[in-house]
């Protein structure tokens, strides 16, 4: 039986270059697993399709685990919109409903 570790995943919403960059670079030096979220909230002040380009790509070229996370999909539209553009991680907010 594996040992317990004890730790958890820190998830952080991102809206900009410069903080998806800092939350990575945090992860690599920390040798930790992390998890960056984009979201609904987010997009009027950075383009959807940019950043979650540069999401994507930033996480696969990461040297730790890195999740990318659409938080709040208020539709399934866009859901499946965050989806086609890479998102491994999705939210659907139905609280709206």
């Amino acid at each position: 039986m594996p040992q317990i570790k004890h730790y958890a995943i820190a998830h952080f919403n991102v809206w900009n270059a410069e903080m998806l960059m800092g939350v990575i670079d945090a992860a690599e030096e920390a040798k930790s697993p992390v998890i960056i979220s984009f979201g609904t909230g987010f997009v009027g002040n950075t383009s959807f399709e940019d950043f979650s380009h540069m999401m994507v790509s930033m996480a696969q070229k990461a040297t730790v685990p890195v999740i990318t996370h659409w938080d709040h999909g208020r539709s399934m539209e866009i859901i499946h919109n965050a989806w086609t553009h890479g998102m491994n991680s999705l939210m659907r907010d139905a609280s709206a409903f």
